[in-house]
Formats: structure tokens, sequence, C-alpha cells
């Protein structure tokens, strides 16, 4: 992988925007892989403090849950990931969520200001 390479992308519109989930994955110290998943909003700083995502990873016995405010797309990805304001974990965490080699994230996005039912996804 490419430094600063995308390993993941999901679209989810909700609540008239749209998001985007990200799920990088880096080397930090060879051989030790670590993830990066965060929200961003295809939209302004603004818009992108009106809501709210949470992240879950679960598995039989285990959950592992990050909430924030997204980022807005014109921070970008790597601005997130050098203040480490997203989910991150390595690859040991990774597998004991994994199921069959596929790690499922379920996204939920909701609004923090002018009321609306929460949108939510499953990754």
């Amino acid at each position: 992988t490419l430094p600063g390479a995308v390993d993941w992308v999901m679209m989810q519109s909700c609540f008239g925007h749209y998001f985007m989930l990200v799920l990088e994955k880096q080397e930090r110290v060879p051989p030790d892989q670590f993830f990066f998943a965060l929200v961003l909003l295809i939209g302004t700083k603004k818009q992108a403090d009106q809501f709210v995502y949470k992240l879950d990873l679960t598995a039989s016995t285990r959950r592992l849950t990050w909430e924030a405010t997204p980022h807005s797309i014109h921070d970008g990805v790597q601005a997130a990931i050098a203040i480490s304001d997203c989910l991150v974990f390595d690859s040991n965490t990774a597998q004991l969520f994994a199921d069959n080699g596929s790690l499922g994230i379920n996204v939920t996005i909701s609004r923090v200001r002018g009321g609306g039912g929460g949108g939510s996804t499953s990754a």
C-alpha cells in the first residue's frame, strides 16, 4: 500500500448529506500494521459540527466503540489520522473482531442539533 492510500471507502447518505467512511491500513513500525477508521462529511466544517458518528466493532464477547464529530472532507483523511482523531487499532485487535477474515464496522450517524432521527449503516 502506498503511504496515505485509502484502503476502503463507503458512502452513506442521510439527513440530506453524504458521509464517507474511511478505513486505512498503515505500517507504522514494521511489521506492525495499524488501522484508522473515521467518517468525513462531504461538506464544510460548520455542517460537520451538526453531526456525531459512532463506529462499533463487535464480536461475541467483545465491543470496541469510537464516537466523534465527523471531519469535513476539506480537512482530509490524513489530518484526522495525524492527530489520532479516529478509531485506531492494530492488526491483533482486528483479528479479535474479524469473521472469516472480514472486519465488520457498524456506523451510526446522528444529528446533534435540529432534531431528526438517526441514520445508520453497517459496513
